[in-house]
């Protein structure tokens, strides 16, 4: 016989609601996608921690920028927003420098120690393209994630 307890349904949007997440990322394919989705979908989600991997914060920042202004994955958010979007994004989302190859992902201590207060999930959508033919390259990143997890959680107890 089945079980005819069903089980209860997940709500995104409530789930997001109020929380802040580390997109890493965001500036890739997969990750511009997933930014301009949840930016679109979830509005209410509080903060995005934006990892953008670049020599700098202000070059961090242009890059954003350049996405926001020509990638068709924010056309949606331009339509609906209009001269707006820039309030909007400036309220929801952190661009941070970083490097998935650098240990506690090249963020200073004082960045990992705001986001290990404020992130309570992290998407990963970071690729190393130049390396991609290399099969330790996936491990690594992986190793790098859980590394900086790790820390992320030791830093919140």
């Amino acid at each position: 016989m089945s079980d005819l307890n069903p089980q209860p349904r997940i709500h995104v949007g409530e789930a997001f609601a109020g929380r802040s997440i580390l997109l890493l990322g965001g500036t890739g394919f997969l990750g511009k996608i997933c930014l301009g989705m949840l930016l679109e979908f979830f509005p209410e989600i509080s903060r995005v921690y934006l990892m953008v991997r670049a020599a700098g914060e202000a070059e961090s920042r242009i890059r954003f920028d350049d996405i926001i202004q020509n990638s068709p994955a924010f056309s949606p958010l331009r339509e609906r927003h209009g001269t707006g979007l820039r309030n909007f994004l400036n309220k929801k989302i952190i661009v941070l420098g970083g490097d998935i190859t650098s240990d506690n992902l090249g963020y200073s201590e004082e960045q990992a120690a705001e986001v290990a207060k404020n992130a309570e999930a992290i998407v990963v959508g970071s690729a190393i393209v130049n390396q991609i033919a290399d099969k330790g390259c996936a491990a690594d990143l992986v190793q790098t994630v859980k590394s900086f997890t790790a820390n992320l959680i030791n830093g919140i107890r």
